[in-house]
């Protein structure tokens, strides 16, 4: 997950303004220099990171990415014509279940 500067200042004014002002009634300036407030982003934020990371690489079927081999084009359509679930057609490729739709949609069967 990516965030500009703009949307995560406009996403800090919303929330001071719905929940934090209504509270305590300060200003945005004193929300956002806040000790309490920044500390708590600054731990957000780094959760976020390592959670963007694991799921880039961890998370990564093996097949991820890789080209499709005529072989396992016509493994696909046919246990997709078995009716073997989605969940199940991308555990057995090795790929994501938007790589197997995605996939099934280009062998015209979506």
């Amino acid at each position: 997950m990516t965030i500009d500067t703009l949307k995560a200042y406009n996403l800090l004014v919303n929330l001071y303004m719905s929940w934090y002002a209504e509270a305590e009634k300060i200003s945005l300036e004193e929300f956002l220099n806040d000790e309490e407030v920044s500390a708590a982003l600054y731990v957000a934020m780094v959760a976020i990171d390592r959670v963007e990371k694991l799921s880039k690489n961890q998370f990564k079927p093996a097949n991820a990415r890789k080209k499709w081999s005529a072989d396992e084009d016509r493994q696909l359509v046919s246990s997709f014509d078995r009716c073997t679930s989605i969940n199940a057609l991308a555990a057995a490729h090795q790929r994501t279940e938007a790589a197997i739709l995605d996939r099934l949609k280009v062998l015209g069967k979506r």
